[in-house]
């Protein structure tokens, strides 16, 4: 394996030695009716939600490194963040000066990192086949915001649904641990390290 340089703001990538196939093998299928509301591309989108620390980053790393396995290629992204804009967002939602934020600017503030970082990320990768794994998607707003908020989760659809043009994962997988690192208190968003974006290819 070797890197390569960045594919793009906020992105790092990572490929297969020369030679190795560039798409999944021919025998791997997906079986739509196991699926939720679906992307709507040849690519597969994934979501990971819950709590902070239940091990979505390792589970998601993981599954990553088993795709990769069979020859597909993974991107592997984070909400808040995985473009410049995003992680810019992130950084003022983490920004202790922003303590006591409305939570409709709060809302707002998720739905626009989501927004571009589906058009800017997300989309192109499903459209291009790509099976990309998100860490945190719609369900932590309707969590965070709409409960935790209490702002309601039918008007928080409702602007994810246009922020994101109507794009929803093929499958979400919801961690449901309770750890000493997994505090049962609402926080804004994750303070984990991730990387922004990250690209495999395997074979």
């Amino acid at each position: 394996m070797k890197l390569t340089p960045p594919t793009g703001p906020g992105t790092t990538g990572r490929q297969a030695p020369q030679g190795d196939p560039a798409g999944p093998p021919e025998d791997a299928t997906i079986d739509e009716t196991s699926l939720g509301l679906g992307s709507g591309y040849k690519g597969l989108f994934i979501s990971f939600e819950g709590l902070d620390g239940c091990g979505k980053s390792t589970q998601m790393d993981l599954l990553a490194a088993a795709l990769c396995e069979r020859g597909y290629v993974v991107l592997v992204t984070r909400e808040p963040g995985g473009t410049q804009l995003g992680e810019a967002i992130r950084d003022l939602l983490l920004d202790p000066k922003s303590h006591g934020m409305a939570a409709r600017a709060e809302a707002l503030l998720y739905a626009a990192a989501r927004a571009h970082l589906v058009e800017e990320v997300i989309r192109p990768a499903l459209a291009d086949g790509q099976v990309v794994l998100c860490d945190r998607y719609l369900d932590s707003s309707l969590a965070y915001q709409g409960f935790g908020r209490g702002l309601g989760t039918d008007d928080i659809m409702s602007l994810n649904v246009w922020a994101t043009e109507s794009l929803f994962p093929d499958l979400t997988l919801f961690l449901d641990l309770t750890t000493p690192s997994a505090p049962l208190g609402w926080r804004p968003c994750p303070t984990g390290s991730r990387p922004k974006t990250k690209i495999f290819t395997g074979g």
